[in-house]
């Protein structure tokens, strides 16, 4: 899947998710950023029901080549979550669902990956699915802090090659067969941010 194709599905993801939030005006939204990763990802939060709510992130810490093409960390992730709040509970100066207290998600995140360092990496495509648990607090009644951890299991088919010289291309060292790593145990973690906005589109002060 390409970065491309990433942006688009969550594109299309957010959209379906307006629609159905504008259908009842108490619904509120949220922008969120997890702060681990700062000014690397963006996402959008929205209320389904009292105790649920759908998120979707796109994280992109997609640093160049540099002029040798000898070092890079590139990725283009999108994440999707399903938080279910135990204990939702009423926040005043906002209507409806405002998303607090204990939250169990579960997500699946898709994407692609290019590491490499003194002309030799890997590239590769990452699969997720986890169960996060957590607790989200308004510090302030303009923002929103939600903590969380998550495990799971993931699979990361992926590829080495070498740069032979400076500004080359890069050389795949096996013979075309896909390496693959599997793992099961903890694969995400979150400071998340997020700021709730009305369904309408005002910011509720």
């Amino acid at each position: 899947m390409g970065k491309r194709a990433l942006l688009i599905s969550l594109l299309s993801f957010i959209s379906c998710a307006l629609c159905g939030a504008q259908e009842s005006r108490h619904n509120i939204l949220a922008l969120r950023t997890n702060l681990l990763l700062p000014l690397l990802n963006a996402g959008l939060e929205i209320p389904i029901s009292k105790h649920l709510s759908v998120s979707g992130d796109v994280y992109y810490p997609w640093i160049g080549y540099d002029k040798a093409n000898a070092n890079c960390v590139q990725a283009g992730l999108a994440d999707i979550q399903f938080h279910w709040f135990l204990k939702p509970r009423a926040i005043r100066g906002h209507k409806g669902n405002t998303m607090t207290g204990p939250v169990i998600s579960l997500g699946a995140c898709s994407g692609l990956y290019d590491f490499e360092r003194n002309m030799k990496g890997l590239q590769g495509e990452i699969a997720e699915l986890y169960l996060d648990i957590g607790y989200a607090f308004y510090p302030s009644d303009h923002y929103r802090i939600t903590l969380s951890i998550g495990a799971g299991v993931a699979q990361l088919p992926y590829r080495t090659y070498t740069v032979y010289s400076e500004g080359g291309r890069l050389i795949r060292d096996n013979s075309g067969v896909d390496l693959i790593k599997q793992w099961a145990g903890p694969v995400h973690a979150s400071v998340m941010l997020q700021i709730p906005f009305s369904a309408g589109g005002g910011q509720r002060k």
